[in-house]
């Protein structure tokens, strides 16, 4: 499939598919977003920015490898992002604010093109508005070592392809193990979780399934 910005942020416009684009990618014990937040409490705002620039005459989209540490979110692969700050007017200020302090990005370089469906995480309490942006150079990264251990790119055709689900057992601390967890595989990474969700929804965007 060949995109355009322009069809990118037409489709955004639209309708959304909303939280059942999330199911398919969800581990199964998983409940919807709408249905967690009935029982949150004291949740935190959020924001991940999905940043998408041409590269080579191709779009592609930018993630980026936690570092390894103890807790729940040690070593995934996400995308940037991070919690409301009260210098924050609104949650697109934090979506680039975050993409600016984590991975070195300019914000005059940020053109927004539309939203995602927002990603309850119970396992850290916070609320994540996924904001779709085209970055209109080629971005030169300034990681945050204490942040992100990686930071690398893919193409966006490549993540609209049919089929590209799979499943594995994942551990997730030393004493918990889930077994048959949807995710992608990308840069032979694996991405599941609240991100895979997001990406998930995007491919629906574009009806693929």
């Amino acid at each position: 499939m060949n995109l355009t910005i322009k069809d990118i942020q037409k489709k955004l416009s639209e309708k959304l598919p909303g939280e059942e684009a999330h199911v398919p990618i969800s581990p199964v014990y998983r409940k919807k977003s709408s249905e967690s937040l009935k029982y949150a409490v004291n949740y935190d705002k959020s924001a991940v920015s999905f940043i998408i620039y041409e590269k080579n005459e191709e779009l592609s989209f930018i993630l980026m490898q936690r570092p390894f540490y103890p807790g729940v979110h040690g070593g995934q692969v996400s995308l940037p992002g991070g919690k409301m700050e009260e210098i924050d007017t609104d949650l697109v200020q934090t979506a680039i604010r975050e993409s600016e302090e984590e991975i070195g990005l300019e914000k005059e370089n940020f053109k927004l093109l539309g939203q995602l469906t927002p990603v309850f995480i119970p396992v850290s309490n916070f609320l994540v508005q996924p904001y779709v942006f085209f970055y209109n150079t080629v971005p030169h990264f300034k990681p945050d070592h204490r942040e992100v251990l990686e930071v690398f790119d893919f193409p966006l055709s490549s993540l609209l392809q049919n089929n590209i689900i799979e499943y594995t057992d994942l551990d997730i601390d030393y004493k918990t193990k889930i077994k048959d967890v949807p995710h992608f595989r990308i840069k032979n990474k694996i991405v599941w979780g609240a991100t895979a969700m997001i990406l998930n929804e995007f491919r629906w965007v574009f009806n693929i399934r």
